[in-house]
Formats: C-alpha cells, structure tokens, sequence
C-alpha cells in the first residue's frame, strides 16, 4: 500500500490593467489582460497518472486555459 499524497496546481488567474496614463484615449475607458488555467500540475510519488482517479471518474482532469481581453469604452 502507498501514501496517497499530492500536491495540485487547480486554478491560476493572473491579470493585469492598464492604467489610464498608459491608455491617453479618448474612446477606451479600460483595458484589461488575462490568462486562466485550470489544472495545471499534480505533483505526486504515485505510480498513477491521477490520484483522484477511481472507478466512478476514470478519466484524469483536462488541463484548459484561457486568454483574453476585456475593454471598456
């Protein structure tokens, strides 16, 4: 029998505004930046891919991410 122990990465947001002395624009009011990640990493001494897999969820998390801009006029 092995220790079960991990560690996980889940959800990481990172982000970033523009401040208005950046922008100097008549039209935009703000400009934000953004990269989401979900399930980045599990770190574990386990010989499985997935400690959390079982018989009822049989299928590891998909890593996904996400970039995007938002704009304010």
């Amino acid at each position: 029998q092995q220790k079960a122990d991990f560690v996980g990465l889940r959800n990481v947001s990172l982000g970033y505004d523009f401040s208005n002395d950046l922008l100097k624009s008549k039209f935009l009011t703000s400009v934000r930046i953004f990269v989401d990640a979900q399930n980045l990493a599990i770190l574990t001494n386990l010989e499985v891919f997935d400690p959390e897999l079982n018989e009822t969820n049989p299928f590891p998390q998909a890593v996904s991410t996400t970039v995007g801009v938002n704009v304010g006029f």
